[in-house]
Parts: C-alpha cells; sequence; structure tokens
C-alpha cells in the first residue's frame, strides 16, 4: 500500500464502520485486487502518452507566457462559465422544490378530498360538491361580466379617441391638444 492510500485510510478509519474498513482493504487496496489489476494496467497505458502530453502542456505554457491577453481572456471566460454553471444549478434547484411544493399541494388536496368524502359519506359528499360548484360557477360568471364590460368600455374609449383624434390614434399634436392619457 502506497503512502497516500495509508493516509486515507487512516483518516477514514474515523469515520468508517470497520467492516466498510475491512472491504476496503480487503478488495480496494489489496494488491491482486481487480482495482489494483485496472489500476496497474491504466498507469502502464498511460504512461506513453505523457512525453506527448508534456510536449503540449510545454507549448501551451509558452503560448500564455508570450501573450498575456491570451490569460485575461481565458480567465475571463472560466469565470463566465462557472457563473453560468452555478445559475444552472440554482435554476434546477429552484425547479426541483417548486415541482416538490406542487406535488405535495396535489397529494394533500387529494387527501383533503378523500378525508372529506370519507367524512361527510358519499351522498352528502356530492351534495357539497356540486353547491361548491355552483357557487365557484357564478362568481366565474360574475368575474366574466366585469371583465367583458371593462373591455367594452375600454373599446368605446378608444373609439372616442380615435373620432376626437381625427383618426391619429391620439398620438402627435391632436392627440396632446385632445388632453389624451393614454400609455406612454
Amino acid at each position: 500500500m502506497d503512502i497516500p492510500a495509508q493516509w486515507a485510510m487512516r483518516y477514514l478509519e474515523d469515520l468508517l464502520p470497520p467492516s466498510s474498513i475491512e472491504f476496503l482493504q480487503s478488495y480496494i487496496l489489496h494488491p491482486d485486487s481487480p482495482f489494483q489489476s485496472i489500476r496497474r494496467t491504466l498507469t502502464a497505458s498511460l504512461a506513453g502518452l505523457y512525453p506527448i502530453v508534456a510536449l503540449f502542456v510545454e507549448r501551451i505554457t509558452t503560448a500564455f507566457f508570450n501573450s498575456p491577453d491570451i490569460v485575461v481572456i481565458g480567465s475571463i471566460l472560466v469565470l463566465l462559465l462557472l457563473a453560468i454553471q452555478i445559475l444552472n444549478w440554482t435554476r434546477r434547484v429552484v425547479i426541483s422544490l417548486t415541482r416538490l411544493v406542487f406535488n405535495l399541494i396535489f397529494y394533500a388536496a387529494v387527501v383533503a378530498v378523500v378525508a372529506w368524502m370519507y367524512q361527510r359519506g358519499l351522498e352528502a359528499s356530492v351534495r357539497d360538491a356540486f353547491v361548491y360548484g355552483g357557487r365557484v360557477y357564478g362568481y366565474a360568471v360574475g368575474i366574466k361580466d366585469v371583465f367583458l364590460r371593462e373591455y367594452e368600455r375600454y373599446v368605446e374609449e378608444e373609439r372616442r379617441n380615435t373620432m376626437r383624434t381625427g383618426g391619429a390614434g391620439g398620438r402627435g399634436a391632436a392627440g396632446a391638444r385632445a388632453g389624451y392619457t393614454g400609455w406612454r
């Protein structure tokens, strides 16, 4: 076992139960374990790439030292990327929490309806549902009537303003003289 693995195991002994420590030592850190054989194979195969990667890194660092503007632009792009990632994570959290809240509200409403039906009985619950449905329908009709009345008043006001300003629609000098108080 190499030195970093010994240090990691020393810190993990305080955090993990003994059965997990035994598992790590038997199946992960043991020299004959599949994990160690895969690690050895990958290390041996990547050792041939080291000269190529070192040459590439050397050329990039030379280019950075010769042109500091690239470093500034690169760091700005990295900061922009980090900001976008943080905002994306925040968006995901907000969306998931909103979905959770709406699901909880929906299921709470379902449980409340079932409890209401259980407590009142089926016949009384259906009668109450029709009574409350009628009230909601009455309120919706009232809101529709108010909306249509206000819409017709608005159309009439626009028609009067158009006739008063001579078809200018309230724009220009004629609309200003007539006291037009429309959207600005």
